[in-house]
């Protein structure tokens, strides 16, 4: 008899990244939804997109020497992937793969 190897899950724990788990090993039955706020959404979102401005403009700017251009470039990247990262963030948060359940402290 062979053993079946999941490479799907075998990757996941070589990354170091968590996997589904369902409170009856059933992901139709008994799930739980968590959702992070608006809030957090927005400010991870202006978080990457700081960081991500300043990457584009540096880029745009070593390659064209031009710091007006870079600047226009590196706000326009950033106003418009930011409501797209918001939507995608938003999007995720109706998604369970990958979370855990969290455990109650106590049972009655």
């Amino acid at each position: 008899m062979t053993k079946r190897i999941d490479y799907f899950r075998l990757t996941l724990n070589l990354l170091d990244l968590p996997t589904c788990k369902y409170p009856n090993g059933d992901p139709g039955q008994g799930e739980v939804k968590h959702m992070e706020s608006t809030r957090r959404s927005i400010a991870k979102a202006l978080s990457w997109r700081i960081l991500a401005t300043v990457i584009t403009s540096t880029l745009v700017y070593a390659i064209t020497g031009k710091g007006e251009f870079a600047a226009t470039v590196g706000l326009a990247d950033t106003t418009i992937k930011f409501f797209v990262y918001f939507a995608h963030e938003r999007l995720w948060n109706r998604i369970n793969y990958g979370r855990e359940q969290k455990q109650p402290e106590y049972y009655i």
